[in-house]
């Protein structure tokens, strides 16, 4: 489930990646031609890019509860639940051979 939620949350980081490259050269071109100076062109850039972490970080957050949600919704087992019910029928199927012999 984690896998799927970095999965979900990498292709939206992508996204905003190719957003990134064209905001930078907007914002290089603006300085180009003198609508901005190279500090406030960077600033611009940085701001933009800390607002698009604090947004994966959310969308992230928001991931995991939706799914958590749904796994509880479908009452799925964990793996946790899983592997103690395999170590349980392993245990019993022990014993149930040896006294079969």
């Amino acid at each position: 489930m984690s896998d799927l939620i970095n999965k979900l949350v990498n292709l939206g980081f992508g996204i905003a990646a190719v957003s990134k490259d064209k905001v930078e050269s907007v914002v290089n071109d603006l300085v180009e031609r003198g609508k901005l100076t190279q500090q406030e062109g960077s600033q611009v850039v940085d701001e933009l890019a800390s607002k698009g972490e604090e947004a994966r970080t959310e969308m992230k957050g928001f991931l995991e509860g939706l799914l958590q949600s749904f796994h509880e919704k479908l009452q799925v087992p964990t793996r946790q639940e899983i592997d103690a019910l395999k170590a349980r029928l392993e245990k019993l199927e022990g014993a149930a051979g040896s006294s079969s012999e």
